[in-house]
């Protein structure tokens, strides 16, 4: 039985050819900006930060990896069943959650483990882009900072760059952080036994 394996892809696989997709979050980073900057010389009021005056096409590179809220839920793989494959696994067709991740992933941080050489390792590794992200909503949850800033809604009080720690997405219980297994060892043809009932 060949599962279609969800996240992520620019284009949306279904069906029992589909290959297994995944992706590696974002490295680690120092802020392009600082959450609470000071207001300008003879100003009253702060600047407003990039990601509140700029489209996710506009900005730069730098402030596209910023963005990443560090949740790690972009590594963490779903499977698409049709309905063959759902009645072989006794599920109902759809997306389902599983608490597998990428091999690279760093379970307890959420963060890639070799950013750097990633596609040596993971050659199917898609990123995350200004293009594809709105393709992306079904495998992005919806405080993902990439999916709200596309849709016009702030960043959450836990994100790095409004509480200025890269800890509060994990204490706010927003990553996957100490919540999911590496999929190393572990057959496609298993995942199904490890869908979960998380709404992320």
């Amino acid at each position: 039985m060949a599962l279609a394996f969800l996240p992520p892809s620019s284009a949306f696989r279904v069906g029992r050819s589909a290959d297994r997709i995944r992706t590696v979050p974002k490295p680690r980073y120092t802020p392009a900006v600082r959450a609470c900057a000071a207001p300008a010389a003879g100003t009253t009021t702060p600047p407003k930060p990039y990601w509140e005056t700029k489209t996710l096409s506009e900005m730069t590179p730098r402030e596209w990896e910023d963005l990443c809220d560090g949740c790690g839920w972009c590594c963490v793989f779903k499977l698409d069943l049709d309905e063959e494959d759902a009645k072989d696994v006794g599920r109902a067709p759809g997306v389902h959650q599983t608490n597998t991740c990428c091999r690279l992933l760093d379970t307890a941080t959420c963060r890639c483990s070799n950013y750097v050489e990633r596609h040596k390792h993971v050659p199917d590794c898609i990123v995350l882009n200004a293009e594809n992200v709105g393709e992306a909503v079904d495998w992005l949850p919806e405080s993902c900072a990439y999916r709200r800033v596309k849709d016009g809604k702030g960043l959450e009080d836990w994100h790095w760059l409004v509480s200025g720690s890269r800890e509060t997405v994990h204490e706010a219980g927003k990553s996957a952080s100490n919540r999911v297994i590496s999929d190393e060892g572990i057959d496609d043809d298993d995942l199904a036994d490890y869908i979960v009932d998380w709404k992320i």
